[in-house]
């Protein structure tokens, strides 16, 4: 998706990227962009200085709990060009957006650090969506 970068931003689409960091699993992947220390730049780097709007995907389900370390480590790749804001965005609401759905509204408080941290862990689910708070103890 890189090679179409500023053509995907002209058109307005959307990408969902399958794998964060990029892997060349076949011989059509060898022009993708390794990242740090091989080159300065990512596919999701590239694409959101393009002014793409990027959401990060799963292939199978049990990628879902490794999704907030993904896109942490998107952003630690592509040091300055990626925030904790665009991280965060990269998983939720950039989503919402390729797939037209409106915003959800809900909130996660965290105790121990932010969705990044390895420490922290979930303590409350406010969910607008749903018309419910849930505590964890």
């Amino acid at each position: 998706a890189h090679l179409l970068a500023k053509q995907l931003a002209d058109a307005r689409v959307g990408i969902i990227v399958s794998r964060a960091r990029s892997f060349p699993m076949t011989w059509d992947s060898r022009r993708m962009l390794p990242g740090p220390p091989l080159t300065w730049d990512t596919n999701i780097s590239v694409l959101l200085r393009h002014g793409v709007t990027v959401g990060v995907g799963i292939l199978e389900g049990w990628e879902a709990r490794n999704t907030g370390f993904e896109v942490a480590w998107a952003a630690l790749q592509a040091p300055g060009d990626i925030s904790k804001e665009d991280a965060l965005a990269l998983a939720s609401s950039n989503l919402e957006k390729i797939f037209g759905l409106p915003g959800s509204g809900d909130f996660v408080a965290y105790k121990g650090g932010d969705m990044f941290d390895l420490e922290s862990k979930v303590v409350a689910v406010m969910s607008k969506r749903r018309a419910r708070t849930e505590v964890f103890a």
